[in-house]
């Protein structure tokens, strides 16, 4: 089957699963479940200047105003304060911290009295750059496809060749941010010298310290580790610690002290999310691609991206995870 008849297929298919015939009966359910949604987005922006793929502004605009006619939108802290269920909830939950956050979505969202939780990354912000996985795909999206060739990647040992580029730097960025994150540091210390072979080269610009407290009192701030590792990769003792860095960080910067923690990659075992409950934080987010409910601290997340309206729709009704109450053992539940 070609690209393009794999792309017209997909087009079609979720051109059906997100419309109205399929979508208003998962908000019903929803709605009578009592499920609550959280979207895992990372990016807005239009720019073309890395394989890491953004949402387009304008499709991302459109889709917040179709969320508000459908859904109650609301952040993690507000929502125990839900008493009506007319309709469905969802959390926005951004990821990362990155600068178009603040100088696309932020404009959006006030025009539209939203309000989301955004979880920063504090030594990407000390440093001015993103984690070390999306560093690569910046260098791969934009590099020559001569240099591209010659540098052995993660993942990729005989450098890309008859790779599109978004599907080079995914498996370059998952053979790295799964490993411990002295051991990504030390294979950023070899690549990055390489990088520099490119004059383009340039990263993902993030969030400054005076832009996250401007939408601190805006926005729910949390964290997203202190450096981004990947917690299944290091040990409990490093997860405690890394934990107590993000709350010095938050009151040394004069910042309310956060109440979420945002798994990277969504890697974590139910001991760590239980370690991060018990040090400081009351909402421990995952992944999971899966509803969760109002009355726990432990909350899974669907992976959010799209390229049209219809795709938003159907991821943002729960794609085809099923719209039943989420179980929660007992030690995840609210006390």
């Amino acid at each position: 089957m070609s690209a393009i008849t794999r792309s017209f297929l997909k087009k079609t298919i979720v051109s059906a699963l997100g419309s109205k015939v399929i979508s208003n009966p998962r908000l019903r359910a929803m709605r009578r479940n009592h499920l609550v949604t959280v979207l895992n987005i990372h990016r807005v922006d239009d720019h073309l200047g890395s394989a890491y793929e953004a949402i387009q502004p304008a499709l991302f605009y459109e889709f917040v105003v179709w969320l508000k006619e459908h859904f109650h939108l609301t952040t993690f802290r507000k929502l125990n304060s839900i008493v009506s269920w007319d309709k469905p909830v969802l959390i926005l939950s951004f990821d990362d911290g990155y600068r178009d956050f603040i100088e696309i979505v932020v404009p959006m969202l006030d025009s539209l009295a939203v309000e989301v939780n955004q979880n920063i990354i504090p030594d990407c912000v000390d440093t001015g750059r993103p984690p070390i996985s999306v560093m690569i795909q910046d260098f791969i999206g934009t590099a020559p496809e001569k240099l591209l060739r010659e540098i052995a990647f993660p993942g990729l040992p005989n450098g890309i060749r008859g790779l599109d580029r978004v599907r080079a730097g995914l498996r370059a960025s998952a053979a790295i941010k799964y490993r411990p994150i002295l051991e990504q540091k030390e294979l950023m210390s070899e690549l990055e010298p390489q990088f520099y072979r490119f004059d383009g080269y340039k990263t993902t610009p993030m969030m400054a310290l005076n832009q996250i407290k401007e939408i601190a009192p805006l926005h729910e701030i949390g964290v997203h580790s202190f450096e981004h590792a990947t917690m299944t990769a290091e040990t409990d003792e490093y997860l405690v610690k890394d934990a107590s860095r993000c709350l010095t960080w938050f009151k040394s910067n004069s910042i309310s002290e956060p109440t979420v923690y945002a798994f990277p990659n969504g890697a974590a075992h139910q001991r760590h999310s239980e370690l991060l409950h018990r040090n400081g934080f009351p909402t421990v987010l995952l992944v999971g691609e899966a509803f969760t409910c109002a009355h726990t601290w432990l909350h899974k997340r669907f992976t959010f991206y799209a390229k049209s309206l219809a795709e938003a729709r159907f991821r943002a009704t729960g794609g085809l995870a099923h719209t039943r109450l989420p179980r929660q053992p007992g030690s995840l539940r609210a006390i």
